[in-house]
């Protein structure tokens, strides 16, 4: 999902990589939207050596910002100071498929059958939510 992330009191530092980074940032088998490398500060070059060739990009976001995460882009944040921030989750038609994509996976793993149902359930809805944005109609 995009994620829209306000910073409402202190300071948090975030790291991002594009999604064409995604090789290097080693996602985990059983959840491939977490990677493995668990400190992108100082990481084991031994035990992850592709995350030698990530760029990643660092800033901080303080009081009264917001940051646009889009779907698909890895990122992680640390604290700077005492914070406190309101995050929002949004989807439509831009990264829909995405979504489905993500449904699928977690669900294939435990529950096949429950998978397809889901795939088919939600093409069709994201194909009335898109017609209903394109003609203006809010559901």
């Amino acid at each position: 999902m995009h994620a829209y992330i306000t910073q409402i009191y202190g300071r948090k530092e975030f790291t991002v990589f594009p999604p064409d980074q995604t090789p290097y940032v080693y996602p985990k088998a059983n959840n491939v939207w977490v990677s493995e490398v668990n400190d992108v500060r100082n990481p084991d070059l031994e035990k992850y050596p592709l995350f030698a060739k990530a760029t990643p990009v660092s800033f901080v976001v303080g009081p009264g910002e917001t940051l646009f995460i889009p779907c698909g882009w890895w990122h992680t944040a640390r604290s700077l100071t005492a914070t406190i921030s309101v995050a929002l989750d949004c989807l439509n038609a831009s990264n829909w498929k995405s979504f489905i994509k993500e449904v699928d996976m977690k669900l294939n793993q435990r529950r096949p059958l429950i998978a397809k149902a889901a795939h088919v359930y939600l093409s069709a809805l994201g194909s009335v939510l898109n017609t209903s944005e394109k003609i203006g109609i809010s559901i």
